[in-house]
């Protein structure tokens, strides 16, 4: 073989068919001499050129073995191959889920595995429900579904679904509205309860017909501590079972440092999963190891509630506590994503590298990299004796992770995060530690940003019919968001700024577009040329209906 091709210094060169059906031609002129007819209808001719084409496809497909020995030349299987070395596996697709509310008469029953979709779209994907449900009183009952076909198809707006494919006897409709609800009971007062140390106060709060049943979606509890230490208290959320009203599972605890006199509003969102439940308890417990007290104060942002308080197991009667309780349904379904691309999981290996260390940044970016489901990650520390702008406590660290199950990203940042660290983040989750403890672990969940764009177009004869739709498509992969066909486009990464210029080169790419004057802007901010800085813990994204056209 010659030096000129196949492995080279500069990698593999293949020839191409004319190098190939050149080489024989001259080859053919040596043997047969300068005189042989080797012209387009001469036998040799057509000879040489009939063999050169089934030659090149050779060429081409071993030039195809050589690149998928690599990760950044691999493509499809291949590259799952290679990057097996690391123990990744390529992202399958994920089904989107949401929550739908069926109307009908009381007590009427929607199996699991009622199928729902949108009555005029027929390429709308199918929802099916997750488990049993029982309209309530009120004539409507929330229910979990799951999209059939896994992928980000399934990413549907809210207001979207209203057909029923099954026969379901007594149910009549159903939707994906925005619904929310509170609780609101009780009287308002200015009693303040103590809770010594060793103590404990809960109070019940009724929520059957009351809230949507699927997502108690924020407890906000003022506490004030009189005296100059800081104190330590829990809280605690139970469901209490219908009948016999004993406790079936206590759904979250969570602990929390008041500091050194003074008032502190505290807000939980448990996510309570309220099934055949008609009350939730809250308690709260003073874990401290001095002599003080905490106390629970009147706040005039939160609602009194009447419930039974408790205190070291003796009941209190006619006592209020500090307890606001709403619900949501959130209307649209979401977490739907296709499987991960091939730049996606180069990227993603990229970062993995790092995991052969333990104890750094990139040894925690690329183990939760790992995580099933993880989309990005983004990992800042704060190594000064201070706490720094952005709230990260002295000598800890931030994990910004976009995609993946909480428990399983907590795990990862316990078996890499450096012993003594804090992690810190919005968001918690349990792990399991070498020792085999328990270790609460904090990160946090990137903020989502919306764009508006006006975009104002000089477009040229050749501009297609759908130009404003690709024009859209366009900014929205640039970005970030639901394109036109209903798949999602990951755009900029967490923290990544939205840059004028790049909206500009990607619009230009559209065919048949002359000029493009761009103007964007935060959601609700004025349109302007500037670009959008956005927070280190922040993603943006865009939509169809934020970006006009002119």
């Amino acid at each position: 073989m010659s030096d000129d091709f196949g492995v080279t210094d500069s990698g593999f060169r293949r020839k191409t068919y004319e190098e190939i059906r050149d080489s024989m031609l001259s080859r053919a002129r040596d043997v047969f001499g300068p005189d042989w007819n080797l012209g387009l209808t001469s036998v040799t001719g057509l000879f040489i050129r009939s063999v050169a084409f089934p030659m090149s496809l050779i060429w081409a497909a071993t030039s195809a073995v050589y690149d998928s020995i690599f990760v950044r030349t691999a493509s499809g299987r291949a590259l799952d191959r290679v990057v097996d070395v690391l123990g990744l596996e390529r992202q399958g697709a994920v089904q989107a889920s949401g929550v739908v509310t069926f109307s009908g008469e009381p007590g009427a029953t929607v199996p699991s595995g009622t199928e729902v979709t949108n009555e005029d779209d027929p390429d709308f994907p199918i929802f099916e429900t997750v488990f049993q449900r029982q309209v309530q009183d009120r004539g409507e009952v929330d229910s979990e579904v799951v999209a059939v076909e896994p992928g980000a198809d399934g990413n549907v707006g809210a207001g979207s679904i209203d057909l029923i494919l099954n026969t379901v006897s007594n149910v009549d409709e159903v939707d994906n509205e925005i619904r929310s609800d509170h609780l609101e009971l009780g009287e308002t007062s200015d009693q303040t309860q103590t809770v010594q140390p060793g103590e404990s106060i809960s109070q019940t709060v009724a929520v059957d017909d009351v809230l949507h049943d699927l997502n108690v979606a924020e407890i906000e509890l003022t506490v004030q501590n009189p005296d100059d230490v800081q104190q330590t208290f829990f809280l605690s959320f139970e469901f209490i079972d219908e009948g016999s009203g004993e406790t079936i599972e206590t759904i979250r605890r969570r602990g929390y440092v008041v500091d050194p006199i003074g008032d502190q509003t505290i807000t939980i969102e448990p996510g309570l999963n309220l099934k055949n439940v008609n009350n939730v308890r809250v308690r709260m417990d003073n874990t401290t190891d001095s002599v003080e007290k905490i106390d629970v104060v009147y706040d005039e942002s939160n609602n009194y509630t009447n419930g039974s308080l408790f205190f070291g197991g003796q009941e209190i009667t006619d006592a209020d506590w500090v307890a606001t309780v709403s619900s949501e349904t959130p209307g649209d379904t979401s977490g739907g994503e296709d499987v991960e691309t091939d730049n996606e999981l180069r990227s993603r290996y990229f970062e993995s590298l790092g995991a052969i260390g333990v104890a750094t940044i990139p040894a925690i970016t690329a183990e939760i990299f790992g995580v099933d489901g993880v989309r990005d990650v983004l990992v800042e520390e704060n190594v000064d004796d201070s706490e720094d702008e952005d709230g990260r406590p002295p000598k800890s660290f931030e994990a910004v992770v976009r995609g993946g199950e909480d428990e399983d990203i907590a795990q990862a940042i316990v078996d890499t995060k450096p012993a003594g660290i804090e992690s810190h983040g919005d968001e918690s989750a349990e792990a399991v530690d070498e020792n085999n403890n328990v270790r609460t672990v904090n990160f946090s969940r990137p903020d989502i940003i919306d764009i508006d764009v006006e975009l104002t177009l000089t477009t040229a004869g050749n501009y297609p019919a759908d130009g404003n739709r690709q024009v859209r498509d366009a900014v929205i992969e640039l970005i970030g968001g639901v394109l036109s066909d209903g798949s999602t486009a990951s755009g900029l990464g967490i923290g990544d700024d939205v840059v004028v210029s790049q909206i500009v080169d990607v619009v230009h790419d559209v065919a048949g577009v002359d000029d493009v004057v761009v103007e964007i802007a935060e959601d609700g901010n004025t349109l302007g040329s500037d670009n959008i800085e956005i927070g280190a813990t922040d993603i943006a994204e865009t939509a169809l209906g934020r970006i006009t056209i002119e």
